[in-house]
């Protein structure tokens, strides 16, 4: 990777989570960091391309913010994940009773002074638990993926930054 290259990749990122995760794609060749194999390469290209200073810097900034962002991110999911249920719970409610309402046949039945049965209510609590469990299954997984997985990436990038000694 030419110098250019890389100096302009380092200003169009904000943080350096971002910028070590631009690399790690570049060098890798779009896999990511696992073996030590590929760690001891992740950790020379560091070394050969960057100063101490910005080494140190990175690891610094890293270093703030595995410890500030595991705190925020537990607050912001106790916060969003109760209306996100919540909010998936009264959608999936309206959608089944607009699904299984025939507002047409309603009207004409109450014309014809006739009963309109409504949908099974047994159906209806079926499709409501399946929609309701679809939702939880999606917010489970979207903060299992940041409560856990993003944060490993950053000790990961952690630990090799810390490692490097000029």
């Amino acid at each position: 990777m030419k110098e250019f290259q890389l100096n302009k990749l380092r200003y169009q990122k904000i943080n350096s989570v971002d910028y070590l995760r631009a690399i790690e794609k570049s060098i890798m060749k779009k896999k990511r960091v696992r073996t030590l194999e590929e760690k001891i390469t992740f950790k020379k290209f560091l070394k050969e391309h960057h100063s101490e200073e910005e080494i140190e810097l990175m690891a610094n900034e890293l270093d703030l913010n595995t410890t500030n962002d595991s705190d925020y991110i537990k607050l912001v999911y106790s916060i969003v994940i109760p209306l996100v249920v919540s909010f998936f719970s009264i959608m999936s409610v309206v959608i089944v009773f607009f699904l299984n309402s025939d507002f047409q046949l309603a009207i004409k039945m109450a014309e014809a002074k006739q009963s309109y049965e409504q949908a099974n209510a047994l159906e209806l609590l079926n499709s409501f638990l399946m929609m309701w469990l679809g939702a939880l299954f999606t917010v489970f997984f979207s903060s299992r993926i940041w409560m856990k997985l993003l944060p490993r990436r950053k000790v990961l990038y952690l630990s090799i930054l810390k490692s490097i000694k000029y």
